[in-house]
């Protein structure tokens, strides 16, 4: 247990650090990069992320087993809330917008990811029937 905020906690933090950072850079000096014409997609993919590494916080830490017994639901949550105050945040950076479809495409890499480990879990017991 003594490792367990590092193993669990900290790249979910690390990850939310990363994208603030990346999202207060202002646009005239973000380099030109082909993957940007896909913004919607590297949103998607920048919070499956954090989503993955969301989950694992919660569900591997045992101060509130409320959140623990619940960390789909709050994994989706939390993810929409950040997305939309990383989304707010842009709002003041020079060059850069707020936008609801980058919040869309944010929510929707959490819903995908909570979905996956949503199905895994229910195909496990399933197999094990057998």
């Amino acid at each position: 247990m003594k490792h367990s905020f590092v193993r669990y906690q900290l790249p979910a933090i690390l990850w939310a650090i990363v994208i603030f950072v990346s999202s207060s850079i202002p646009s005239d000096r973000v380099p030109p990069f082909v993957l940007f014409k896909f913004d919607k997609l590297v949103h998607f993919g920048v919070y499956f992320l954090l989503a993955f590494f969301t989950y694992r916080a919660i569900r591997y830490q045992s101060r509130w087993p409320l959140l623990a017994d619940h960390a789909l639901l709050f994994t989706v949550v939390l993810i929409a809330v950040y997305g939309a105050t990383d989304e707010f945040h842009q709002y003041f950076v020079p060059g850069r917008s707020a936008d609801l479809f980058d919040l869309l495409a944010d929510t929707l890499g959490a819903c995908l990811l909570v979905a996956a480990v949503w199905w895994k879990g229910r195909a496990r017991p399933a197999a094990q029937a057998e």
